[in-house]
């Protein structure tokens, strides 16, 4: 996960355009892929963080955020708690 995939990529992958990839993924899905995405990457986070002594920045890392501010921002705003708060 520490390198960045785009939708494009993952179109290709799939053997379809991007629009009609994106159109499926909705349908099947629910969400965006882009959405499905950044969730993967908050669960996995989390997961790190329960069960390693990684550091929050080490995490930041590992998944392909731009920084430790990023990934705590964007926990918060999907979770609604603070990241530092799921190891204490």
């Amino acid at each position: 996960m520490h390198e960045t995939i785009t939708v494009n990529d993952m179109a290709h992958i799939a053997g379809y355009s991007e629009r009609r990839f994106r159109q499926l993924f909705e349908e099947i899905i629910g969400i965006r892929p882009k959405q499905y995405y950044d969730y993967m990457r908050i669960n996995i986070a989390e997961k790190l963080l329960r069960n390693t002594s990684l550091s929050i920045a080490q995490i930041a890392e590992q998944l392909g955020f731009s920084s430790q501010f990023h990934l705590t921002r964007m926990f918060l705003q999907k979770k609604g708690i603070q990241l530092s708060k799921i190891r204490k």
